[in-house]
């Protein structure tokens, strides 16, 4: 992250404030945990594994391919987390 895109907090923002956000925060990342969780124990393979898996033409196109777009989507939304 360049310091151009860093911003200050505003001055009035509360500790109650602060520890809200932080808890929402904590609860995502758990969320997100559990839903990359669920699909490396459903699949038993790496999300990477299963992409090439279907790039072969191998298992389903549906669910397996909605799944690795899901699994996707919570990795990407942790790192930004």
């Amino acid at each position: 992250m360049s310091q151009a895109s860093v911003q200050p907090l505003p001055l009035r923002i509360s500790s109650e404030t602060m520890n809200r956000l932080l808890e929402e925060m904590r609860n995502r990342e758990a969320l997100l945990q559990a839903i990359i969780k669920r699909y490396e124990q459903r699949y038993g393979l790496s999300l990477e594994e299963l992409e090439a898996r279907l790039d072969r033409g191998e298992g389903s196109e549906h669910p397996d391919w909605e799944d690795s777009i899901e699994w996707r989507n919570a990795l990407e939304a942790l790192e930004r987390t």
